[in-house]
């Protein structure tokens, strides 16, 4: 079963890669040549950049989210684990995962309040 729990992690990193790296790859395919020759202003090419920033922005958000949900779920079977007296794991190890998953669930929060900071 842990190998399983193994590789789904793997698989929603490598998903999470993905993600990013295609976000990444469609922001290097601009055509730099009909920038120059297009007439394309600084404020044009500020829109571009801040309309893939908002889809990395709801990707980190989602991924946050996920990575603390995966993570309290850990949290609350080890707790579970810890509940019987023949397996040696503690109990301080299923509340440091959840309490390190409430604070990657709390990312989209901590995002939002920074960027309504800064943007005023």
């Amino acid at each position: 079963m842990l190998n399983k729990i193994k590789d789904r992690y793997l698989a929603v990193i490598a998903m999470v890669v993905v993600m990013m790296m295609s976000v990444t790859a469609k922001a290097a395919d601009y055509d730099f040549d009909s920038l120059v020759s297009g007439g394309d202003t600084a404020e044009d090419v500020a829109s571009n950049i801040d309309g893939y920033s908002v889809i990395f922005y709801n990707t980190v958000k989602t991924v946050g989210v996920l990575a603390g949900a995966i993570t309290i779920f850990a949290g609350i079977m080890r707790l579970k684990k810890a509940n019987d007296p023949q397996s040696n794991v503690s109990m301080w190890q299923g509340l440091v995962l959840i309490i390190v998953g409430g604070l990657f669930a709390s990312l989209p929060f901590l995002l939002l309040t920074s960027a309504s900071t800064v943007q005023g």
